[in-house]
């Protein structure tokens, strides 16, 4: 059951970016730390693809391409009062130098083997990675829907 003060629904695009068999991860000044994906609220008219492009860039510095949604998941958090609606994009790097262009958010951001992802997790990756390994994720044909 929503509760009154989570109001309207946030959507996010959360984007794993992937090259030479690595994931691009950020460690976030949240409590406690956390490795995440790039990612961020949609703005207002943006495209999923326009949104996760921009997210990335900002965060990040590096240009992704071949985006292909992954997975959607409703996100309900009662402990925080939070509602989102993730979608999860997996994206190709193309181009760019990675650095931190949110060093308020972010510890740092590094590049780790799909096989062995750091921990921990932000808690909506760590409830996407426990109903599907990231390896079955990006082998599926039509995105995963789901609550986490």
């Amino acid at each position: 059951m929503m509760m009154e003060s989570m109001k309207i629904p946030k959507v996010a695009v959360n984007a794993f970016v992937v090259h030479k068999g690595q994931v691009l991860l950020c460690l976030r000044h949240s409590a406690p730390p956390a490795w995440t994906v790039p990612g961020g609220h949609m703005h207002s008219g943006e495209t999923l693809e326009d949104a996760t492009r921009r997210e990335v860039k900002e965060e990040t510095g590096v240009e992704v391409d071949d985006l292909r949604v992954i997975a959607v998941c409703n996100d309900v958090n009662t402990t925080d009062n939070t509602h989102y609606v993730n979608f999860f994009l997996l994206c190709q790097y193309c181009a760019g130098t990675v650095v931190n262009g949110e060093p308020e958010d972010l510890d740092r951001i590094e590049w780790y083997p799909i096989q062995n992802l750091p921990r921990p997790l932000f808690i909506n990756i760590r409830r996407l990675l426990a109903k599907i390994s990231l390896n079955e994720l990006i082998a599926l044909r039509e995105p995963l829907v789901c609550d986490l």
